[in-house]
């Protein structure tokens, strides 16, 4: 009885989330970044994980996105083929320009007086296996299991990850405004059951989108925590 109740307590600990930070010790930096000496920790597992803004940018002047196109920023080892890069870009571009424009940002093509440059990689991305990703999260043992795993590396069991590093630029200056790093598995909630190979993936890119238009329009208020 104390055994199980040990593992319920790990899993209750553990939550029903759809994406979960990953630890500081499995991100690496790509180089996309010209300087990560800036970033800190936000100590904040509902936030990115290392992050830095400029509390002294014109950030009540932005009103305009130019928004670069996505890239895919990995060594020359990386696994995730060609054509998935090519996916997972086009998807992480066409959600964030959603979520710019939800949180009332106009996108523009050009660099200017009351334009924030949003630049944006993701570094590295890892596949789900979507039979005992599905498993993990179904059935009561293996979400056991998941949590442990989780506990210990920050990875739930057989789920997908994804790496983003991301910077913001004065559209007059040039200059960095912000910037961060941030890297993310696939969660335990339900609702990632059954997905396909790269749905924890495209789900990450999901709440990443969602905190950017968001987190934008919340330092554009004068929000800097």
């Amino acid at each position: 009885m104390k055994r199980i109740a040990t593992c319920l307590a790990i899993l209750l600990l553990a939550g029903c989330t759809a994406t979960q930070q990953a630890k500081p010790s499995a991100v690496t930096y790509s180089g996309f970044l010209n300087d990560y000496s800036q970033l800190a920790p936000t100590n904040d597992p509902n936030k990115v994980l290392l992050r830095y803004v400029d509390a002294s940018a014109p950030w009540k002047s932005y009103t305009k996105v130019r928004l670069e196109p996505v890239t895919f920023w990995a060594g020359a080892d990386s696994n995730v083929p060609i054509e998935t890069q090519h996916m997972l870009v086009d998807y992480a571009y066409s959600k964030m320009k959603a979520s710019m424009e939800a949180n009332g940002f106009a996108l523009t093509d050009t660099a200017g007086p009351g334009v924030v440059v949003v630049r944006v990689a993701i570094t590295d991305a890892t596949p789900a296996t979507p039979g005992l990703r599905s498993i993990s999260v179904v059935v009561p043992q293996a979400v056991l299991v998941g949590a442990v795993v989780r506990q210990g590396t920050g990875n739930v069991a057989f789920a997908g990850s994804v790496q983003t590093e991301g910077d913001l630029i004065d559209g007059v200056t040039g200059k960095r405004v912000a910037a961060w790093v941030d890297k993310r598995t696939g969660g335990t909630s339900i609702a990632n059951a059954g997905g396909m190979k790269w749905g924890d993936a495209q789900t990450i890119i999901d709440t990443w989108a969602k905190w950017s238009g968001e987190r934008l329009a919340q330092l554009k208020a004068g929000t800097f925590n």
